[in-house]
């Protein structure tokens, strides 16, 4: 079944029929909001980083504003930090610096790569390529 225009934005159901363009923007200040209350809990952001940070990522990748991946890069970032923090503490105790200098490193590269991340447009096999 060949996808009409902009199919990447729409939903289809197992039979196939389309239902209408997923709202980036709504999950994805959703996902923001639960991403942010996962921070606050005891550990809660380290148990659900691997699924919230793909998604997160997604998020920020498919909704154009600025704004949105800088929040989206900064909830990321922090969730990061507590995870690599997490791990560096498992692996090396409290040794100084790692102990903040890893998570640091770390968070500020999560939030370039989700303030600097576009949706990029796909180019058909026939379509001409940019010079």
């Amino acid at each position: 079944m060949p996808s009409p225009p902009g199919a990447a934005d729409l939903a289809h159901r197992r039979d196939g029929v389309i239902i209408g363009p997923v709202r980036w923007e709504y999950w994805g200040a959703g996902l923001f909001v639960v991403a942010g209350f996962l921070l606050t809990s005891m550990g809660g952001a380290v148990f659900a980083a691997p699924v919230t940070l793909p998604l997160m990522y997604l998020a920020v990748r498919h909704h154009p504003t600025r704004p949105f991946r800088w929040a989206g890069g900064a909830i990321a970032a922090l969730t990061t930090v507590e995870l690599v923090w997490a791990i560096v503490y498992i692996v090396d105790g409290e040794e100084q610096p790692s102990i903040w200098l890893m998570p640091l490193a770390t968070g500020l590269c999560v939030l370039v790569l989700f303030a600097t991340a576009r949706r990029r447009e796909r180019l058909g096999r026939r379509s001409p390529r940019p010079v």
